[in-house]
């Protein structure tokens, strides 16, 4: 009985050994070449223009996108939060498949290259008046403590070593600095997973405990609404043991807006509409973080200013408006 076992097992091996021999020209067949990939890419790249964003589909493809025309996708594209910041998108897509973030409707453009398919879509006026991250080198970073407030300076340092999955977010050689002995609270604009393992690229503001960390920037031209994103780095909200991350939003000081972070909630977002700031077009932003647990809060920022950008006649007529004055 047993050597007709062993014999019925060895024929199934073999059946599916032949299988794999006579699968394998197909499989082969959906390999799509390197020179396919590179000829789509130029393609795009013939046709580009600023604000453009591309993006590939399936999500597992993002390597071999970036790989062929990773000089038009910077961080700022590779960790967006959402498309209010560009005019076009372009995918890059194989066997089918569809980018997550594109329009309802047809592409204006599609082309065949190879194995490859370009699509292009035309997208909503851009939104972004004013993007923190990008200004954050002129921003003003201070901690709070015993001491009182003090300000936090932007250093160069020799560049962090280490990394890798699991490991924690690496500090760039330019940042503010908040703390020599605490050398995770330093504030500087990074890209990191999120807990869905999405790059994000944001400011990383490492709560310091009960007492705020304060970036504010000056003169800032409002918008209809300030929009900021925030998340922990996934490794530590994976682990669900951290308390929440407060986050307070001010304009010339005064508190218009709030996210408390939990574990599990990932990458959030929170939306404030500005109609309050009556006859004002430029005011002082400023983003405030606490925990009261800090440990592992590794709290990371993506913030704007959106909308219609406000002049100095709209500003007084709004502000008549709220006066209930007329002309």
């Amino acid at each position: 009985m047993r050597s007709g076992a062993d014999g019925a097992f060895w024929c199934l091996l073999l059946l599916l050994a032949v299988a794999e021999l006579l699968a394998q020209p197909a499989a082969l067949r959906q390999v799509v070449a390197d020179s396919d990939w590179l000829a789509a890419a130029e393609f795009v790249r013939a046709r580009h223009r600023p604000g453009d964003l591309i993006v590939a589909a399936p999500a597992w493809t993002d390597p071999l996108v970036r790989w062929s025309i990773g000089d038009k996708i910077d961080l700022p594209d590779a960790g967006r939060s959402d498309l209010s910041r560009y005019r076009r998108l372009w995918s890059l897509s194989v066997r089918g498949a569809r980018a997550e973030e594109a329009p309802a409707a047809a592409p204006e453009l599609r082309q065949r290259v190879g194995k490859v398919t370009v699509e292009r879509w035309a997208l909503p006026e851009p939104r972004v008046l004013y993007d923190f991250a990008e200004h954050l080198r002129a921003a003003r970073v201070s901690m709070e403590s015993r001491g009182g407030r003090h300000d936090c300076p932007w250093v160069r340092a020799r560049a962090a070593r280490g990394g890798g999955l699991g490991k924690d977010s690496l500090r760039p050689p330019e940042h503010f600095a908040c703390d020599p002995k605490r050398p995770w609270l330093w504030v500087a604009p990074i890209v990191m997973e999120d807990l869905n393992l999405k790059p994000r690229y944001c400011v990383w503001q490492h709560p310091a405990g009960k007492r705020p960390v304060r970036v504010s920037f000056d003169d800032v031209l409002l918008g209809d609404a300030l929009v900021l994103y925030g998340g922990l780095y996934y490794h530590h909200e994976r682990k669900r043991r951290g308390g929440p991350v407060h986050v307070r939003l001010f304009v010339d000081d005064a508190d218009v807006g709030r996210m408390i972070h939990q574990d599990g909630d990932g990458w959030k977002r929170l939306e404030v509409p500005l109609e309050a700031q009556v006859g004002r077009t430029h005011a002082r932003i400023a983003i405030e973080v606490t925990a009261p647990r800090p440990y592992h809060r590794s709290f990371c920022w993506a913030a704007s200013m959106r909308g219609q950008a406000r002049s100095n006649a709209a500003a007084a007529g709004k502000r008549r408006g709220a006066e209930g004055l007329g002309e």
